[in-house]
């Protein structure tokens, strides 16, 4: 509260030069931060009569999803379909799809991998994407969410 600094220094090499702690921020770039789930599953969940997604639906799948014991790591809205991106576990894939696919139209992509990036820049994005196909990208101000399929050599041109 009196903005009085603390110097530290280290006790194992006093003769470097330390840190000094202080009220004043320096306009520092933050450093981008990463958050990776390898194994990852899309779930894309659409009506069948091709009317909208509204809450009564919203509901029904998150319902569906804590019945089976899926927890989302990311999810996307619009007003035709839902998506979420899961942890890859086959047996709970399968109980969800088939309950799913009563009311559903349901459609999946395995063997994804989802990036976090906070404090995410262009290059930053183009580093992690390359050689992948994106097939879900969420971006806020300053968090990037990214589910990615690596493709094959063939694939990449």
């Amino acid at each position: 509260n009196k903005e009085i600094p603390l110097y530290v220094k280290s006790f194992l090499d006093p003769s470097a030069p330390g840190t000094t702690i202080h009220s004043k921020v320096a306009d520092a770039k933050p450093v981008p931060s990463y958050i990776f789930k390898p194994d990852q599953v899309l779930i894309s969940i659409s009506p069948k009569d091709f009317s909208f997604i509204v809450e009564e639906n919203l509901s029904e799948i998150f319902q569906l999803m804590s019945d089976v014991g899926i927890h989302i790591n990311l999810m996307q809205n619009s007003a035709l379909n839902f998506s979420v991106v899961v942890d890859n576990d086959a047996n709970k894939l399968k109980q969800l799809t088939e309950l799913l696919s009563h009311l559903f139209s349901v459609k999946y992509n395995t063997g994804l991998k989802l990036f976090t990036v906070r404090h995410y820049d262009r290059a930053t994005v183009d580093q992690l994407s390359k050689g992948h196909e994106k097939l879900l990208e969420q971006k806020s101000r300053h968090t990037l969410h990214m589910a990615l399929r690596e493709m094959k050599p063939d694939e990449i041109g």
